[in-house]
């Protein structure tokens, strides 16, 4: 019998005690496993990605209704959270700033104001620049699409305006 098939079979039999031996190997020799671990990875950077795009991809086919289940529980109970980082990617300003803003206004929008809910498919959007990226206000999505229509160009809104006055068009106080 060989020493490799006695040490295996000495493995196999006092389980406990090889368990044992190697903590306290590990504990004694934690910073050498660390160096070599963070050298190891240094040097296999490709084939340690290689190894996770794998993994992902067997446990996802494996698990995909699961995966897609779960994703979807938590979209739909973190939406805030979703929305509020949409936000911040977006315009810089997240649902708080929007929050304060919309009591600001009164909930109304910035140009024709009309009042409209904070959040929902007719909710107020936050308009911006285009230019400069700067938040201006909140605004509904009629005006926020006329803004947008018009390249947010006030030479264009002149010339509307001078269009509907010579059609009879209405002209009321502006806010």
């Amino acid at each position: 019998m060989s020493n490799v098939s006695r040490a295996a079979k000495y493995r196999k039999n006092n389980p406990e005690k090889c368990r044992e031996s190697q903590n306290k190997w590990y504990l004694k020799n934690i910073e050498r496993r660390r160096e070599y671990t963070a050298e190891w990875k240094k040097k296999n950077k490709e084939k340690i990605k290689e190894q996770d795009r794998l993994r992902h991809k067997l446990n996802y086919e494996k698990n995909k209704a699961i995966l897609r289940q779960k994703n979807r529980e938590w979209y739909y109970s973190n939406k805030d959270i979703i929305r509020d980082i949409e936000c911040r990617r977006k315009y810089g300003v997240g649902l708080a700033e929007k929050d304060r803003m919309y009591k600001e206004q009164d909930g109304k929008c910035a140009i024709c104001r009309e009042l409209h809910p904070l959040r929902g498919e007719r909710g107020i959007q936050i308009d911006h620049c285009h230019k400069t990226g700067v938040v201006r206000g909140l605004l509904c999505s009629k005006c926020n699409r006329m803004l947008s229509n018009a390249r947010d160009d006030v030479n264009i809104f002149i010339s509307a305006i001078k269009y509907l006055g010579r059609y009879g068009g209405k002209v009321s106080e502006v806010a």
